[in-house]
């Protein structure tokens, strides 16, 4: 026997290092393998004397396919004869594992294991065989005489008693009546001949009279079916055969292997019958899918074989296809055969529907086709391709020739169906049926793109106990279309920000990515006009209302012809109503080929009264198209092929700077109070802002604070605007820090067009603020610059722009206090320097700045303060509390000393450290405003100084280990 390997290889991927394992049972023993065409490496073989063992094979590379076959490897075997002698015959079963180990696109590993497990026999006793010729696409059919052969396998067990041998046959099969069975035993060359009557044992006595060899043989009850107008059929056995056989030698004279086996061999013939009973009443006919079956039950005293063979009777088929192309064009025609084939017998019910795909071949379809209608009337005696709407029987319809069948035509418009009906069908000739039909269809314009289509034949029909067959055959269509689709820019160079009076320049190319003309093609340009519907006016108004230089031509610069058409629609805006144009709509008077790429240019000049900062969008559309003239359109109108471009038009400008100081701080550095003159400049595109739409909104940074009556606002290159301020201290009176105010413009504004940049007028805006002392403390080391940003925002309409910020720095002092000890250590009643320095390393005065020293009275003598070097910029006071106070001013950068004396306690007693704390108290600002707006910044210095006490230790020693006495 063989045993096959088959490895799957995946498509269209690269599998490398295969390995194919074989592991052999161990009574089986290999012969050899083949590997067909695939060229495999051994890395290990099993041998050929001894059972079991691996064949190992190793294939390097492999290249999958769509047509590669899969790799399959054949391995021959026999399982070995034991070496011990046979007292029964027995089954057992036998596993043989097969492994594969890969790598898949040099990256993946897999590996797997299966285990194929069958039982095996010491011998195969019996089998059955179907002598019948193939009867070629005909098949088998009734009243047929089939030629069966039973052989059994008796070589080493002629001793062993056999029960019964017993031939069922399948309903339908009988017994063939001229052929009387008979029984002949051919034993090493003796024959012996005798009858044999069903229902009857018979004993076969060898010559050797070893034993005894019984066979029972039992009449199914399908031979004693009738046949109608033949009566009973006697059967039985037929040529009886017990000889010598079927000799193997393997290679290598394999020992134990290869001996002369024995066979009885019962050859007998049957018919089908052309009717038969079904365990119900009636005649019931053999039809295509019945199954006839043959099985032949050999029972042993010990074992017990049984083999079937299987006839199928052939089945109803079908096939559809197109005559001449299977492309499907709108507007032209394409014709579908089908045929069909029916076995002999009977066919109850035999219906083939068309199932047509929508909406693109149609039973109803009515552009000057004549539909189908549910008559025969269609039917079109000429055969071959038909004309549209029309049907015809095929050269070969043997269903028309032979029975003159002809088929109802029904169709189902709702259900896009064609269904011919041909009834039921009875056939006793000696040849199968084919049915064969042809349909011509006219593809439509479909009203969508669908690259492709598929059609269904389905021929049904049902046997005698109404089971339903049905059998599909498919055809596919590839669908020719025409598919537009369009690109569009604007042709101004780098960043375009037009304003009134501006033109700007469009170029759009439309192209046929499909594979058919397109026809009827109208184009749309629409104008998105606003997302704001108080200023729809202003958005439409001026953008389609000069359009100049439209031109729609090939590459090669040939022009199309065209109409077109603009629609206006009347919009009220300000108290002025405005006729605007919203829609262009162009029709091409010339078809657009497979390939064909067509160019539209067109110019759009901005009106005068566009908005700044205004966004429109022209968007081109393909509003629709068609695959023939006059034809449905292709086009979605809830999705058309859409190109577009945004459009802004030019923004407000603004500049804000810090003009001056009334303290003359340098570049953008203001000091605590100072106050600083802002000047912000607005310049305006030319165009239109309505009346209220323009906003100048004022942001005061925190800290800072509005110079009430400072704001002045003035014109350049327009007439003066009325303007208002809408402020919160226009209620609460006076201005706080951080508050913000808005200047608003209540008429209308007007630039006309000039397209000089240079000349576009501007607002000036001008104020003052003060800076306020800021209400922070600021630890020493703390950031003592900190930047502000006053804003300056603009909104015109419902657009929002910030402008430029002007950014400056707020500096305030920061001073820096150190107290130095010396000594650091001292002892009681020792007098101690001590220097405390003061220094600001901001970049802002220090106003009021008040240090205060309190020494602490448990360490220090109090009295014995004395001066060594007073400040020169501060005052200090001493009271004999032991509070010291230096105070004054001290500009940024500035640096004073003060330095004393003092003794320590004589009665300290013990080694302590002193602790003294510094306060510091200073403002930021002067005079009333200090006053206005005091607020102490508090900066902590920790010192240390530690006293001393006399610590005396008595040592004892001698300068010899041994004396003497005396």
């Amino acid at each position: 026997f063989k045993l096959i390997a088959t490895v799957n290889l995946p498509k269209l991927v690269e599998v490398s290092n295969l390995t194919l394992e074989i592991h052999l049972p161990d009574n089986v023993q290999y012969i050899d393998f083949s590997s067909g065409n695939v060229i495999c490496d051994i890395i290990k073989e099993p041998s050929t004397r001894e059972p079991g063992d691996s064949l190992i094979l190793h294939i390097d590379k492999l290249k999958g396919d769509l047509t590669t076959e899969d790799v399959k490897i054949e391995l021959s075997a026999f399982i070995r004869k034991p070496e011990r002698s046979i007292d029964s015959l027995r089954s057992y079963s036998l596993t043989a594992i097969f492994k594969v180990k890969a790598i898949i696109n040099n990256d993946t590993k897999v590996s797997k294991e299966t285990y194929y497990n069958f039982s095996a026999v010491l011998y195969r006793i019996v089998e059955t065989y179907s002598l019948s010729e193939d009867r070629g696409p005909k098949g088998i059919s009734p009243l047929d005489i089939l030629e069966f052969e039973i052989r059994v396998d008796v070589s080493d067990f002629i001793r062993t008693p056999i029960n019964n041998i017993t031939q069922i046959l399948s309903d339908g099969l009988n017994f063939v009546g001229e052929y009387i069975p008979i029984l002949r035993i051919n034993q090493r060359g003796s024959l012996n001949s005798l009858s044999l009557v069903p229902d009857k044992d018979f004993t076969i006595t060898p010559r050797d009279n070893k034993g005894n060899l019984k066979i029972t043989f039992y009449v199914s009850k399908a031979l004693a079916r009738v046949t109608e107008g033949e009566g009973n059929i006697v059967g039985g056995l037929y040529d009886l055969i017990v000889r010598d056989g079927y000799k193997y030698t393997p290679p290598y004279n394999t020992s134990g292997y290869g001996y002369g086996k024995t066979y009885l061999v019962i050859k007998f013939k049957a018919k089908i019958g052309e009717t038969y009973f079904r365990n119900k009443l009636g005649n019931e006919y053999i039809v295509s899918n019945d199954i006839l079956k043959c099985k032949v039950i050999l029972d042993l005293k010990l074992y017990k074989d049984s083999h079937l063979t299987v006839i199928k009777l052939p089945e109803n088929d079908i096939e559809v296809h197109a005559t001449k192309t299977n492309l499907l064009i709108p507007g032209k025609d394409v014709t579908i055969a089908v045929k069909f084939r029916l076995p002999l017998g009977r066919s109850e019910k035999v219906k083939l529907t068309l199932k047509l795909p929508k909406p693109i071949l149609l039973v109803n379809y009515s552009k000057g086709v004549k539909p189908f209608r549910n008559n025969t009337l269609s039917l079109y005696r000429g055969g071959g391709n038909p004309p549209s709407g029309y049907w015809s029987i095929g050269v070969y319809d043997t269903l028309f020739s032979r029975l003159g069948v002809i088929p109802r035509l029904i169709s189902l418009e709702k259900r896009n169906e064609l269904i011919l009906y041909y009834g039921d069908i009875q056939a006793n000739i000696t040849s199968e049926l084919i049915g064969e039909v042809y349909f011509t269809l006219k593809a439509t314009d479909f009203p969508y793109i669908l690259p492709k289509t598929m059609l269904i034949a389905e021929l049904s029909y049902e046997n005698s106990y109404r089971q339903l067959f049905v059998k599909r055959g498919a055809l596919e269509f590839k669908v020719i279309n025409p598919l537009l689709s369009v690109s569009k820019r604007i042709v101004n160079r780098g960043e375009f920000y037009p304003d009134a009076g501006d033109t700007v320049r469009f170029k759009a190319e439309i192209i046929n990515r499909g594979e058919a003309p397109a026809y009827d093609v109208v184009l749309n340009l629409v104008l998105d006009t606003c997302s704001r519907k108080d200023t729809l006016s202003i958005c439409s108004m001026p953008y389609l209302a000069n359009l100049t230089g439209l031109r729609i031509f090939f590459l090669n610069g040939t022009e199309i012809p065209i109409s077109y058409n603009i629609t206006y629609s009347e919009l009220t805006y300000e108290g002025r109503t405005y006729r605007a144009p919203t829609l262009l709509s162009i029709d091409l008077k010339r078809p657009i080929n497979p390939g064909e790429s067509i160019i539209l240019e067109y110019n759009l000049t901005l009106g005068s009264e566009i908005a700044p900062a205004q966004r429109m969008v022209d968007i081109l559309q393909i509003k629709s198209y068609s695959s023939i003239p006059g034809g449905d359109n292709l086009i979605d109108p809830q999705d058309p092929p859409t190109r577009s471009n945004v459009l802004l038009t030019k923004k407000i400008t603004c500049n804000k700077t810090l003009v001056s100081s009334d303290e003359g701080t340098e570049g953008s550095y203001l000091t605590i109070g100072e106050e600083a003159l802002i000047r912000a400049s607005i310049r305006l595109p030319e165009g239109f802002i309505g009346a209220g739409k323009l906003r100048i909104i004022e942001s005061i940074p925190p800290g800072m604070t509005y110079v009430k009556e400072s704001l002045r606002v003035y014109f350049r290159g327009i007439k003066p605007i009325p303007w208002r301020i809408e402020a919160p201290w226009e209620i609460l009176g006076s201005p706080s820090p951080g508050d913000s105010f808005e200047i608003v413009f209540d008429e209308a504004i007007r630039v006309p067009p000039d397209n000089d940049p240079a000349n576009d007028p501007e607002i000036v805006i001008l104020y003052k603020i003060r800076v306020a002392d800021i209400k922070e403390n600021y630890e020493l080391g703390a950031d003592f610059i900190r930047e502000v940003t006053g804003r300056t925002d603009i909104t015109v309409y419902e657009t929002y722009e910030p402008c430029v910020a002007q950014k400056f720095y707020v500096v305030r002092p920061q001073l820096l206090v150190k107290k130095v000890f010396e000594p650091e250590k001292a002892y009681p009643g020792q007098r101690v320097n001590v220097s405390i320095t003061i220094t600001n390393i901001g970049s802002s005065p220090a106003f009021e700045t008040e240090v205060t020293d309190v020494l602490d009275a448990t360490i220090f003598d109090l009295k014995s303060f004395t001066l060594i070097s007073e400040p020169s910029i501060f005052n200090y006071t001493y009271s004999m509390d032991g509070r010291l106070i230096i105070s004054g001013n001290l500009g940024p950068g500035d640096k004073d000393q003060l330095k004393f004396s003092i003794k320590t306690l004589k009665e300290a007693s013990a080694p302590q450290t002193l602790s003294n704390l510094l306060t510091i108290k200073y403002t930021t600002l002067k005079g009333v405003i200090a006053r206005e707006a005091t607020l102490t910044g508090q900066e902590v210095a920790l010192f240390k100084l530690a006293t001393c006490n006399p610590n005396i230790r008595l040592y004892a020693s001698a300068n010899a280990t041994m004396v003497r006495e005396g």
